[in-house]
This record gives C-alpha cells, structure tokens and sequence, in this order.
C-alpha cells in the first residue's frame, strides 16, 4: 500500500452481523457488567465502536418501547440474551407483522427496515445489538394528526422512545 492509499471500513453484511452478535452473547464476561435494569428507561451501553461496525447490550424491563424506526444505513442483528422482545414490524396489508423473539433467536435486518421493539410482558430482557456501519441517525416514525406517517431524523446517540406516546 502506498503512503496516499488509506484503507476503507467495508460494513458487515446482516448475515456478519448474527454471527457477531451470537459471538458476543456467548461470551458473557464480555457484557454481562453492562446489565442494568432500570424501572421507567432502556438502559444501553456501547461495548465497541469502530469504522466498520459497534456493538451493545441493551437491558430492558416494565413498558419500555422504542417506537417504529429504522437505522437509516445501517443493517444490523439483534440477540436476545434472556427475557424475550417483541418485534413488530408496518404492513400496508393490515394489521402489524409481530413476532416474539425469545433466548437464542437473532434477528437480522437491512438497513431499510422498519420496526419497534418492546420487552415480552414487562419481563427484565439483555439483548446483543450489531450495527454497521456505526449507527450515525436513525429515522423515527409516528402518526401525525392526519394519520399520515412522519419520520424524524435522529442523532444515533439518542435513546428511542415511542413518539406515539
């Protein structure tokens, strides 16, 4: 390589991505100290950040929600650690597409993908969070007053509440 050339951060596929988050969930001395179950919030911590990717553990509990949202470009894979989340997803067909995802399940997505999460039944939930490229914004969507969709950009630092709230 020559002195000009710089190397280039290629992002993880969704598919690197599951693989990543189930490495980290079976290693719990990676991110066991991070769990803390906080009434009234989601509590997340970062474990990594680097050009191509960033990594966290996420604890969840009671009514916490995150509203519909995507990750603008980033895909991603979600691991459920213990507890179980429900993911739900917009359809233009009907009613919501929801799915409990319990221990062990991963959830991969594309960086087009809209959907909200929220714990099984209030039940303390630790899930393993794969993004890539690092989250920079993120899109959250809610029902303006007309009934018409709105997304709101926001900092990728920010926590996701539900704005329908």
């Amino acid at each position: 390589m020559h002195e000009t050339d710089q190397a280039v951060a290629t992002p993880l596929s969704p598919d690197q991505c599951v693989a990543l988050a189930e490495s980290i969930a079976a290693d719990p001395a990676s991110w066991e100290r991070c769990v803390q179950h906080i009434p009234g919030r989601r509590h997340y911590e970062r474990l990594s950040r680097d050009d191509d990717r960033e990594i966290f553990v996420i604890s969840w509990m009671d009514d916490h929600d995150t509203g519909f949202h995507d990750h603008d470009i980033s895909c991603g894979a979600v691991h459920v650690v213990a507890g179980g989340i429900f993911e739900e997803r917009l359809s233009f067909d009907g009613p919501h597409v929801e799915r409990l995802v319990s221990p062990g399940e991963t959830i991969r997505f594309a960086a087009s993908y809209i959907h909200r999460f929220r714990p099984h039944n209030g039940i303390p939930t630790v899930t393993i969070h794969v993004y890539s490229p690092p989250l920079q914004t993120m899109g959250a969507y809610y029902e303006g007053p007309d009934g018409a969709l709105i997304r709101t950009p926001i900092s990728g630092e920010a926590e996701l509440v539900n704005l329908n709230v």
